[in-house]
């Protein structure tokens, strides 16, 4: 066909190792789409103060809400909230971010609790808890109230961890972040 045997060879050899390498750069493709695609794990929230009442008259409970949304196509499992206070990862430890769990002053966790898919939940705990966990003299209280002169106030986020995926960052109200900065509260007042 070519003139000589080995030539032929040569020719098969070559288009076989170009199928192999086609079919390569494709299965990277597959595999990257898959990651990046709805089936991977996603999901938004945000944190915030909420006020719930019984409907019988007495007066409200104030508590501080994380909500967790899936707008993904798989369940995930929340595991817990946890906190992060600072602007940069590397740093003077003035600036560096810190992490924490968040839990309430009792110190209880939040229970491990399945978001379906295109659904959310609500973890909450009551802001008096909270404020039990946000004594200034020690230092958990501290945690939120880095503060540098020509920085201002650390920024404060919140993450739901969930099994089998990064975490998903959740938005925090104004009010959230100055309660945490705080421990101030109309619900907080001792009268």
């Amino acid at each position: 066909m070519f003139g000589h045997d080995g030539d032929w060879w040569t020719a098969l050899s070559a288009i076989g190792q170009l199928l192999g390498a086609l079919a390569t750069f494709l299965a990277v493709l597959v595999s990257l789409w898959i990651v990046r695609s709805d089936r991977s794990l996603r999901g938004r929230g945000d944190a915030r103060i909420l006020v719930s009442f019984a409907g019988d008259g007495s007066p409200g409970i104030y508590q501080v809400g994380f909500q967790v949304h899936n707008v993904g196509y798989r369940d995930f499992l929340v595991q817990s909230i946890s906190w992060r206070v600072g602007w940069f990862r590397h740093g003077p430890k003035p600036i560096r971010h810190e992490y924490a769990i968040a839990t309430s002053g009792t110190g209880r966790m939040f229970e491990n609790r399945w978001v379906k898919a295109s659904l959310s939940e609500l973890f909450c705990l009551t802001v008096r808890d909270m404020k039990r966990g946000l004594v200034p003299d020690d230092e958990r209280g501290r945690f939120f109230q880095r503060k540098v002169q020509w920085l201002g106030w650390a920024p404060i986020r919140a993450y739901a961890n969930i099994s089998g995926g990064h975490p998903i960052p959740l938005r925090i109200a104004p009010e959230l972040a100055q309660f945490l900065r705080t421990a101030q509260h109309a619900d907080t007042t001792e009268g």
